[in-house]
């Protein structure tokens, strides 16, 4: 049991947790704090659970969370509980709860279910006119941003080859924009380093290949110091393709 989710209940003045197990629509409740509510002794009541032949059928262990983190709690599924509460007799528990024990025995299982059930309907027109409008502006919101995504995918589309410096440095560019030009340096690193991850090359090695080869061709001093990482991906066709795909995604990541 994996996709749950995890929900603190008030009922009668006190906190239940329940957990709703997404996979098969099953809501299930700690055995320990109802027992704490009720005053009884959970280990007793976790051992006659176990050994009831037909309540056992509706225990389990859920992942819950605590203040230690993720624990193991003893639950019971939410179709049992009254079961198992009918059979504590309130004569037989302490004075102060028998009311309370009557009122889990009767309710709890409502309360508990209607937990995870979506928000009551409205209750007057002017309520429902309210949430629609909300509805709209949510689904307005949605087709802005899809449109924003879809505008941001097209913008990574290349028309032209012979346009691939440009394109790059267009969409590089309005990346910086979105998420603050003090991050230049900080993004260009992290794009060459993720080329050379995927390509598996040395982007330093092939630089200074590339500058001896100018320097033998009688480049200029000049030419050769401005010679930089990127002239060495626009001459090489795989590393093109490889780092027009990391850019590409960080566009649409950051500017869509």
């Amino acid at each position: 049991m994996s996709n749950i989710i995890p929900k603190q209940v008030e009922f009668n003045g006190d906190i239940l947790l329940a957990v709703k197990d997404n996979d098969t629509g099953k809501i299930y409740v700690s055995v320990n704090h109802i027992c704490t509510a009720l005053g009884l002794d959970a280990r007793i009541q976790r051992d006659k659970l176990k050994e009831h032949v037909t309540l056992s059928k509706g225990c389990t262990i859920c992942p819950t969370p605590s203040n230690g983190g993720i624990q193991e709690a003893f639950t019971i599924e939410l179709d049992f509980l009254p079961l198992w509460l009918a059979g504590i007799n309130p004569a037989k528990v302490n004075p102060e709860v028998q009311q309370k024990l009557i009122e889990y025995q009767l309710k709890a299982k409502d309360v508990l279910a209607a937990a995870f059930l979506p928000q009551n309907k409205p209750a007057t027109v002017l309520e429902a006119l309210a949430q629609t409008v909300q509805v709209l502006q949510e689904q307005d919101a949605r087709l802005k941003q899809l449109e924003n995504t879809t505008q941001a995918i097209k913008d990574t589309i290349i028309q032209e080859p012979d346009n691939w410096r440009e394109d790059m440095n267009r969409m590089f560019n309005k990346i910086v924009d979105r998420i603050g030009g003090e991050k230049f340096q900080e993004v260009r690193h992290e794009s060459y380093r993720l080329l050379e991850q995927r390509a598996r090359v040395d982007l330093n090695r092939r630089l200074m290949n590339l500058r001896t080869r100018m320097l033998a061709q009688g480049a200029t001093k000049t030419a050769i110091e401005k010679a930089n990482k990127l002239d060495v991906i626009e001459q090489d066709p795989k590393l093109r393709e490889i780092y027009a795909q990391i850019i590409k995604e960080y566009y649409i990541r950051y500017v869509a």
